[in-house]
Parts: structure tokens; sequence; C-alpha cells
């Protein structure tokens, strides 16, 4: 007996979790990008990581960050008309279902947690009126809705494995393709599936039909598969490359594209008996293409790129505006002068406190790890193979600096004009005293790469690196000594606040602090286990840490007690930087900067619902709520408790009850959304857990 999952429509418009990190570049962001889907030849939609939706209106020119009311990454998205539209991920963990009515202005969350995670979804027009919808996904999983999403039933696949792609050839018709080859087919309209023969047992990641009988699917090892009788057979086609391809699609029975990692774009104009092999000067993996027509082609990349042509891909254009190379370090002269540097040799320089950061390169593709200012004018740069440079007036010009070494090089600190640090690979410990024309090699005492170098005085310096490593000099870095952290992970940031107090950060999620100088380090509760590649320390009580995944931490007990920040983003950061206690920036993979003007905190605007029917309490509570109502409502009542970015961590459902009593030990201090969903409607609340 199949088992009908009954989804709740949960909406976010009650209570609204602002966040307080936006982007400064790329513009309007950076999150990798999944799925590009356009309704008209103006009008298109692109869905990616983080619950990133974005909108244009004038065919590509400009593009507008939708509220999608989650943090899932979104793999796919199909619109049935101009204003109901579907997208579907994960978060990590469990599938996300999302449902527009409007053309993308407000989004509804329709999925719980109760599904594998969810790669794909598409609509055909139900007998009768209306519209039938299937969701593909992990263990393989196929949902079907013919409710517009109010509840969905499960279909038996026959198999586990992983579906990635599904389309319709018409609207009896469809395909699911998936990993080792799967490829299921229905003649029904999803009533049934049926294994049929791929002929490969290559990962299938993408299908598309034309027409009736042709369809195309595309995979790993650059396999194209093409049938000319509805799916029956399939006959593999030679495409020319062994790239991964994760997308392909057709305009007509000719004309075609797939895409796929390495910048792999693939043309076809005879319907797939040649490829033409497209570079547009990129390596990114290429995850969706969508053909508007034969000459208007939209790709979206994981790097966040948006690339369109308008003659065929002859030529291609980049719709994303800003610098995408990854960005490794960042640091102000003074709240509105601000410098960022990474890949590429890609140097990024701010005057009005981010807004606008314009991009210059020193001609050659040597990374840059840090840039420091030792005043407003001097500043210095290292990065890979040795690599130091120098300004004197603030970026106008530089001057590249003999290090005297090959190695690469993570962090420099300047105590004066002239006496500065550098440290690096292999242990390598540099120093100048002639303003960095010519560098000194210090025996550092460890083999272990040293990542970051932070002095509090004149005589007295740090330096962090693999394997828990810490080095102290107390004689202006002559020589150094071991000091023991306690811990094998490896340190990627030190920064102290005196001549006692410190901090680093590193591989694990790991936080240390010291009192006493260096002699002791004690491990702080940070929380995450995602590593930790940068600390800043903004006054006495707070301390900033930023690493992967987006991840931000703040302390404002001296590091007793960690919040993680709600970030827009799950690209890896590695620098963090204030200007105050409450402006600071973060910079890192693709280009990512973001800024944040109130010390990094959520922003919950609760609004009350008119005719409030249940009331919570306690409110803040520490193990337990309860949820009394003014009377007991037919049917199933469900309650669900979600965190600032909208993930799903309690689904309750209770039947013929006035009273509900849940358990809330198990959740972190912090802000939380409450949802109760009855037949009469729904109320959203603002949960505060101590």
């Amino acid at each position: 007996m199949k088992k009908l999952f009954s989804l709740t429509l949960f909406t976010l418009s009650s209570v609204l979790a602002f966040s307080q990190w936006t982007w400064q570049n790329p513009s309007p962001e950076g999150n990798p990008l999944s799925c590009i889907q356009f309704i008209n030849p103006d009008t298109g939609f692109v869905v990616g990581d983080a619950g990133t939706i974005m909108k244009t209106f004038n065919a590509g020119t400009n593009w507008s960050v939708l509220s999608s009311g989650t943090n899932s990454n979104l793999k796919s998205l199909h619109f049935i008309d101009s204003n109901t539209g579907f997208a579907v991920g994960d978060d990590w963990q469990h599938g996300t279902i999302l449902k527009t009515m409007d053309g993308g202005t407000s989004w509804t969350v329709l999925s719980g947690n109760s599904y594998a995670r969810l790669n794909s979804v598409f609509f055909i027009p139900s007998v009768g009126g209306g519209f039938t919808g299937f969701v593909v996904g992990e263990n393989g999983t196929i949902l079907k809705t013919t409710d517009g999403g109010e509840t969905w039933n499960p279909s038996a696949s026959g198999t586990n494995s992983i579906m990635y792609g599904l389309c319709f050839a018409d609207d009896s018709t469809g395909f699911i393709v998936g990993e080792n080859g799967t490829l299921l087919k229905t003649t029904n309209r999803g009533a049934s599936w049926i294994q049929v023969s791929s002929g490969t047992s290559n990962a299938l990641y993408s299908a598309c039909f034309p027409g009736p009988d042709t369809g195309y699917a595309t995979g790993a090892n650059g396999i194209i598969l093409k049938t000319i009788n509805k799916g029956i057979s399939w006959t593999e086609l030679s495409s020319g490359t062994s790239e991964f391809l994760s997308s392909i699609h057709f305009i007509n029975a000719y004309s075609g594209y797939a895409t796929g990692y390495t910048g792999a774009i693939l043309r076809t104009n005879d319907g797939g008996i040649t490829w033409e092999n497209i570079y547009i000067g990129t390596y990114d993996h290429l995850s969706s293409v969508f053909m508007a027509d034969v000459n208007t082609i939209y790709i979206a990349s994981e790097r966040g790129m948006i690339y369109k042509t308008m003659d065929g891909g002859e030529n291609w254009m980049n719709l994303v505006n800003g610098c995408t190379d990854y960005l490794m370090s960042v640091c102000f002269t003074d709240a509105s002068t601000g410098y960022a540097v990474g890949q590429n040799q890609a140097i990024l320089r701010t005057t009005d406190g981010g807004a606008n950061w314009i991009a210059s390169t020193l001609g050659n593709n040597t990374g840059l790890s840090q840039i420091y200012f030792f005043n407003a004018s001097l500043g210095f740069v290292v990065g890979w193979q040795g690599t130091i440079i120098k300004t004197v007036n603030a970026t106008a010009s530089w001057i590249y600096c003999g290090s005297g070494t090959n190695k690469d090089l993570f962090s420099v600190f300047f105590t004066s004009a002239n006496t500065g640090y550098v440290v690096g690979d292999l242990g390598t410990i540099l120093m100048t005293n002639d303003g960095g024309y010519s560098w000194s090699q210090i025996p550092s005492g460890t083999n272990h790469w040293l990542t970051s170098v932070y002095f509090t005085d004149a005589f007295t310096g740090y330096a962090v690196g693999g394997n828990g490593t810490i080095l102290k000099t107390q004689d202006k870095g002559l020589t150094w000594n071991a000091l023991p952290s306690g811990v094998m992970n490896s340190l990627y940031s030190v920064r102290f606040l005196d001549a006692n107090t410190g901090y680093a950060v590193g591989m694990g999620g790991m936080i240390l602090k010291t009192i006493d100088a260096g002699l002791n380090w004690i491990v702080l509760p940070s929380g995450t286990t995602n590593d930790l590649f940068s600390v800043f320390i903004a006054d006495l009580n707070t301390v900033y840490a930023a690493g992967d995944a987006g991840t931000i931490l703040k302390t404002t007990n001296s590091g007793a007690n960690w919040e993680l920040s709600e970030c827009p983003t799950n690209n890896w950061l590695y620098s963090v930087y204030f200007t105050d206690a409450n402006t600071g920036y973060a910079v890192g993979q693709n280009g990512t900067i973001l800024k944040t003007t109130n010390g990094g905190s959520v922003f919950i605007q609760e609004t009350q619902v008119p005719g409030s029917s249940c009331r919570m309490y306690p409110n803040p509570a520490r193990n337990e709520i309860t949820i009394t109502c003014n009377k007991k409502e037919p049917g199933n009542t469900f309650i669900r408790i979600m965190d600032i970015n909208g993930v799903s961590l309690i689904n309750i459902q209770f039947r013929n009850q006035a009273l509900f009593q849940i358990d809330v030990s198990h959740l972190p201090q912090g802000a939380y959304l409450l949802t109760i969903h009855t037949q009469s409607g729904s109320e959203t609340k603002k949960l505060i857990i101590k």
C-alpha cells in the first residue's frame, strides 16, 4: 500500500529573519548556481546554493535576488506558467520543495524533513485540467503530486539509485536518469515506472526530449545518449570529450547544447551526429544550459556565473558583475578604504566602504595569500612561489621584493615601517629590516607550514601552522620557540588583543585562547566542526572567526560562547576584518565579499497574526515549551520549528488536541521560527532558546 504524505504549507511571512551579512561582490551575488530556465524571451529564473533564487525581466541584463525562505541548496526549478513555479533541493540532510504562485515574489516551503535529498522537478498537464508534478532524488525517490504540491505520493522506482534528472517527452511519456546508467520510463503519466536499458554504466545527470520520439541524456565521461523511438533503445553518440556533462537542452530536433565540468560546452546543429567543443574562457563547472532560441543560450555555473550568447555561441558575455577569483585576505586602512587579494594575483580596492570594488591584477597567475597595511600608504602582499610585493602609495603602484625563496608564503606582519616578518611553507620565516627590499631566512625549528604571524610589540611575536604548531619569539624574531598548543589540528590564523590575550583558529572548528602570553592555551567550544581560517578581535569581549561553508562565528563574552551568524552563502570564507565594533567584511570563494553593519547579528521582525488562537510559553525557554489553543482543531495540527535559515529542526503532528508540549532541550541557544498549521490556517511565532 502506498503511503500518502501530506505536506504542511509553511510560509515565512509572519516572522522575517533578516541576514545581517550582505553581498558586496560579485553582483548580484556569488552562490553556486544549479539550474536556469526562461519562461519567455525576457523572463527567466536561476536557482542555487543557500536558497538562491534570482529573476530577470530583461533577458538577463539585470537579476533580482528573490527571498526563498530557505537556506537549502536548490538543484532544479520548473515553471508551469508565468506565476506558478517549483524549486527543489536539500539542506544537506533532507529534501526541500518550494512553490511560488506570484512569479517568484514569495515562496512557500512545501516539504518537511521526511524525504531524501531532491535533485529534479517537472510538471505536465493533468487530464481534466491542472498539472501533475514529479520530483526525484536520492534512494530511488520519486514523488508525485496532483494537487499543486499540497500532497505528494511516493511512487515505486524499483531502484535505490540516486535520481538526477527528469523530463517528459509528452503528457504521458516521461524519463528519469540517475547513477550507474539508471534510466526509468513511464507511459502512463507516472502511474508506474519501469527500468529500461541505457547501455551504459556511466552516471546520467540530465535528459531532454525536443519531440515525442527523440531524446537525449548526458552524464559522466562525456557520455551522450540518443533515442529516436521514445526511449525504447538508446545509442551512444560521439561527444569528443571525456568531461562530466551535467546538462543538455535542445530547442528543436537539430540544435542542442550540452555543458559540464572544466568549462565544457558542446554544440550540435545536426541532431547530435557531430558535436563542436566551444571554449568561452572558463574552466568552471557549467551546471545548467537553457536555449531560449537557436541563437540565444544561457548557461549557469557552479561559481555563480551566468553566461549568455545571442549569436548561436560565437560570442559570450558574463551577466554577473565583479571579480570571481578566490579571495584569501581582506584589510582596511580606514572606514572607507579597504583591500582584498587572492587567486590569479587579484587585487581589489574600495574607497566607499565596500559599495564598489575596483579590481586590478599584477599580470600573472600567482596566487596572493595576504595583504597587510602598516599605514594608509605602506602595504605589503605575500603569495605563492615566494611572492612579496610592496606599495608605498596605497596600491597606485607596486614594487616586487626579492624574497630569496620559491616557497609559498601565507602571512605578513610589520612592527615598523622597516621591520617585518613573513611566514610560509615548510616552516619558512623571513625577516626584513629595510622595508621589505631584502629578506633573511630565520630558523623556525619546524618543517610544518606556517600560516599566520602576529606581533604584540616590537620584540614579541607568534606564528601558527600545521599540526597545532605555535611558535613564539621574544627577541625581534631572531629566535623562535615552540609552545605547547595541546592539539594536533592545523591552525590557520592567530591574533592578540594585548600582550597576554590571544586567539588561534584552525581545522575542525578549533578555537584556542591564551591569557598568559601563550604559555597555556585552552580549547574553546566553537559549536562547529567546519574549518576556521581567520580570526579577528574587535574588542575585549567581541571576537569573530570565519571558515568553510559560509561559517561566521561571533563571541561577545571573550570566547565563553560562540554563536553562528546567519550568512547568505555556503562559500568558504578565508578572511574576516572589522573596521569598528559593528562594521565588518568577510571574503572567500568565488570572489565572495560580504559586509555587516551591525556586528553580524540576525534581526528577526515578528508581526502579530490577527485573531491568534494559540499561546506559547515559556518564551524564552530552556527545556520544554507548551502551546495552548482556544479550541481543538479538526484533523491534524502540524508544529514545526526552524532555525533562522529556514532549516527544519522539529516536525511534530498532533490530532484532536488543544495543548501541546514539545521538548526543546537539545536546541542550541538562539532564535527560532515556530509555525502552527491547522485546517483553520497558520500562525508563525518567534521562539527564543536560552
